[in-house]
């Protein structure tokens, strides 16, 4: 197999582990482009719970197209992590393979057999299950020169059982895995970029270390998912103001998990530059943090939809009201296209690599002490605050919706209070990771509310809207809808009693 690999000169697909590659078979079976992209670590599942650092999991995107220039969904696919840097090509690799799939025997009393094997291209993936083992000969062509190595790779297939079999006789012969994530990383060395690293942290840490591990994890992870939502919404055109336009067929959905995870990542992002803000530089973290609100939002949204119509959709008879939610998905995905490749957002992540790298610090505070004093304040003030907006809730008065909007608005606090009690465990303690804990459940339980909530405020908004337009069938649908949603548990279920158990576990008492 011949294959041409591309990055920016200076490695920053490389950093993340990325590889994007034109590759040819000598008999014609393989002729495209394969983006390689690793999956995080709290989506990996395939193996299942598998992650020990010898096993790596990753998402491959195959694109149709010549091997002269990458074409445009690869492209931006991997935009956001190239930092404005021209991709060329940095490597040509000649492989020579040999793939077997290895296979359980149907009648052989759990002996191995071979399920098929193929040299110079890959194994047969018609197979309902096993662990494929490529052998390669590589030789890499790059600026430096000429250079050859072999790699044995093992991949797993489909069989949990014959995986941890074959991994116990890679480690038992010896086998050492590579410190490399790909060919590429093995041919050309890491590349010049580095991406943030979360530094280890101990009693006695000191506070721009603390800092620093506190902005590195969430950074890390929200670039991580970058790709992979460029991946989700690389076939959306850029949003089109013009509301007679047609909608497209077949009806996009993003992938739940990865939604999910760059909204988290993104949502601790915040919540970690907000908790430490008058720790950092106002001047340098002012206006990032004005774009992270943004595009926290914008993911929100598009996460709240999604999640509307998977509430909805079991329910039955919702064909006209999941029809509308497809059109506003549709619409909210665009919109996360159109701030994806806007210069504002790859400037943000660059700023962001940065900032993790190495946070600039308010000229009044002295980065070189000892952590363990200001982290306890900062979390004693996050848990007054936390406990006043509970307050608040109560203040409401009985209307609905005064004391639904009070419910809602602990989600920031709690979220705050949560991160800050997490990172700050190795200075403070393991009380500190229990009361992250318990603040998490609370959390979860004030998501899920807020979700059953949204559907009875959406179906209310549906009903508004199409007016004299509903006939009497959906808008007795309507109102059915509307009554599960209020009579949801979720909805009704009392998150004081996860808040009771939080407090019990407040800083004082660490």
């Amino acid at each position: 197999m011949v294959a041409d690999y591309w990055d920016t000169r200076s490695g920053h697909l490389r950093a993340w582990g990325i590889t994007v590659r034109h590759r040819r078979s000598d008999d014609g079976t393989e002729d495209g482009w394969t983006v390689k992209i690793p999956v995080p670590q709290t989506r990996a599942s395939s193996p299942p719970g598998r992650r020990n650092g010898t096993e790596r999991t990753r998402v491959e995107i195959d694109v149709a197209g010549g091997p002269d220039v990458p074409p445009s969904r690869v492209l931006a696919i991997v935009s956001g992590l190239a930092c404005s840097e021209p991709f060329e090509r940095v490597a040509h690799l000649v492989t020579d393979r040999c793939s077997t799939l290895l296979v359980e025997e149907s009648s052989g009393g759990g002996q191995v057999g071979s399920g098929g094997k193929s040299c110079h291209r890959d194994a047969p993936e018609d197979h309902p299950g096993g662990v494929r083992v490529d052998r390669d000969h590589v030789t890499a062509f790059t600026a430096d020169g000429v250079a050859e190595f072999d790699q044995l790779e093992a991949e797993w297939a489909g069989s949990d059982e014959l995986w941890d079999r074959v991994t116990d006789w890679a480690h038992r012969s010896g086998l050492r895995p590579t410190a490399a994530t790909n060919k590429l990383e093995q041919a050309l060395g890491p590349g010049r970029i580095r991406a943030p690293k979360v530094p280890h942290l101990g009693p006695r840490s000191r506070l721009h270390k603390v800092v620093r591990a506190a902005l590195a994890a969430p950074v890390a992870d929200l670039l991580a998912h970058d790709p992979l939502l460029r991946a989700e919404v690389s076939m959306l055109e850029p949003i089109a103001h013009r509301p007679d336009r047609e909608p497209p067929t077949p009806r996009w959905r993003p992938d739940v998990t990865v939604l999910a995870g760059a909204l988290d990542a993104t949502d601790r992002l915040r919540s970690t530059v907000r908790s430490f803000l008058t720790v950092l530089d106002a001047d340098v973290v002012g206006p990032m943090l004005t774009e992270i609100d943004l595009w926290a939002q914008v993911l929100a949204d598009l996460h709240d939809l999604d999640a509307l119509r998977r509430r909805l959709a079991p329910l039955g008879h919702t064909d006209r009201f999941v029809t509308r939610l497809d059109d506003q998905l549709d619409f909210q995905g665009r919109q996360v296209s159109a701030i994806l490749h806007q210069p504002w957002f790859r400037g943000l992540l660059g700023n962001l690599v940065a900032l993790a790298s190495g946070p600039e610090l308010a000229a009044d505070v002295d980065g070189r002490s000892r952590s363990a004093e200001p982290l306890t304040e900062l979390n004693a003030t996050l848990w007054s605050e936390l406990t006043d907006a509970v307050t608040r809730v109560d203040d409401a008065g009985p209307g609905a919706t005064a004391s639904d909007d009070a419910t809602r608005a602990l989600d920031d606090p709690v979220r705050r209070a949560a991160t800050t009690a997490r990172l700050s465990a190795p200075v403070l303690g393991p009380s500190a990771d229990e009361a992250a804990d318990r603040l998490d459940a609370l959390h979860r339980r004030l998501v899920d509310r807020h979700e059953a909530l949204m559907l009875q405020r959406w179906i209310e908004h549906f009903v508004a809207v199409s007016g004299p337009e509903l006939d009497a069938a959906t808008a007795f649908r309507a109102g059915e809808l509307h009554m599960a949603a209020r009579l949801d548990p979720a909805r009704t279920a009392d998150w004081r009693r996860s808040w009771r158990r939080a407090r019990r576990r407040r800083p004082e008492r660490w």
